[in-house]
C-alpha cells in the first residue's frame, strides 16, 4: 500500500490560486498498490501550474511531495543523504545500468546531488527498515517531443530509476514505480508516461512490465556517459482515460506480439 503526505504552502500559490481552493478527497484506480490520504486540493500544486512544458511535458515539482509503500519512503533529496548516494552510486555496473558511469569520488555524487536537490523532479527511495537512501526514481522529461506529434495534446513524462545493488531481486524497484505511477496518474493527472530500458537490462524491462508498460518503440539512447545503446521505449495510458493515439514515425514502432529482443 502506499500513502502519500503532501506538505505545500498555499501562500506559495499567491492569493489568486489559493482564493476558492477547496478541500477534496481522493479516490486512488490503483488501490491495491497506492492508497492515500489526499489532505487538501492546495497542495497539489503541479496540478494547478501550466499543464505543458514544451509539447508533452507536464509540469512537475517534487517540493513537498512524500510517497509511502509498505516498505519505502520516496521523498525529496537531501544534503545529508550524500554517504548513502555515493555508496550506492560508486558501485560499478550500477548507474552503467541506466546509462551513466559509476561514481569516482564523493565529490561527482555531491555534485549531482546538489542538481537532484535544484531540479526538483527526482525521488531518493528510503528503505524503511535501515532508513538508508538505495536509489532514486526521476520524473523527467522526454526529448525530441516535437516529433512525436501522438502526444501533442497530451501531458506526460518519463520515468527513469536506479537501486543499489544490494537491494535488487527484492521488488523494490517495481513496488517504488507502481507508487509513483499511480501518484502521477490519479493525483496530477498524467495521460500517459514512458519509460526505457537498454536491451542488456533484463531487470528494468521487467521491472517495466510488472509495471503495466508496453513495448512502443525501438530506439538508440544517447547515454549521459557519452555513449549510445540501442533499447526500447515503453508507454503507459492511464486507464482512466479513453486515449487513442495516432502514431508518428512508423519506422520506429513496435508491433504488439512483435519480439522485441535483440
Amino acid at each position: 500500500m502506499c500513502y502519500s503526505r503532501l506538505r505545500r504552502n498555499v501562500a506559495q500559490l499567491g492569493s489568486a490560486l489559493a482564493s476558492g481552493v477547496r478541500g477534496r478527497g481522493f479516490k486512488s484506480h490503483h488501490s491495491d498498490h497506492c492508497k492515500r490520504k489526499a489532505l487538501n486540493r492546495a497542495f497539489f500544486v503541479s496540478s494547478l501550474l501550466p499543464v505543458y512544458n514544451g509539447f508533452m511535458n507536464a509540469v512537475f515539482d517534487i517540493t513537498g511531495i512524500v510517497l509511502e509503500t509498505e516498505r519505502l519512503i520516496l521523498r525529496e533529496w537531501k544534503p545529508s543523504d550524500l554517504e548513502d548516494f555515493f555508496e550506492y552510486a560508486s558501485v560499478e555496473g550500477v548507474g552503467e545500468m541506466a546509462g551513466w558511469s559509476h561514481h569516482k569520488s564523493i565529490e561527482e555524487s555531491q555534485m549531482i546531488l546538489k542538481g537532484f536537490i535544484d531540479d526538483r523532479k527526482t525521488f531518493a527511495i528510503v528503505y524503511k527498515e535501515n532508513n538508508k537512501v538505495i536509489g532514486s526514481i526521476g520524473i523527467e522529461f522526454y526529448g525530441s517531443v516535437e516529433k512525436l506529434t501522438e502526444f501533442a495534446e497530451l501531458k506526460g513524462r518519463e520515468i527513469g530509476y536506479v537501486l543499489s545493488r544490494d537491494y535488487w531481486g527484492k521488488g523494490l524497484m517495481t513496488e517504488a514505480v507502481k507508487c509513483v505511477i499511480d501518484y502521477l496518474f490519479n493525483v496530477l493527472d498524467y495521460d500517459f508516461l514512458l519509460c526505457g530500458y537498454f536491451d542488456f537490462n533484463a531487470r528494468s524491462a521487467r521491472v517495466q512490465e510488472k509495471c503495466g508498460f508496453v513495448p512502443y518503440r525501438r530506439l538508440t539512447f544517447s547515454t549521459r556517459s557519452g555513449g549510445s545503446e540501442k533499447g526500447v521505449l515503453q508507454l503507459l495510458l492511464n486507464p482512466a482515460r479513453k486515449i487513442n493515439l495516432e502514431f508518428s514515425h512508423p519506422e520506429t514502432l513496435i508491433s504488439p506480439g512483435e519480439n522485441n529482443e535483440g
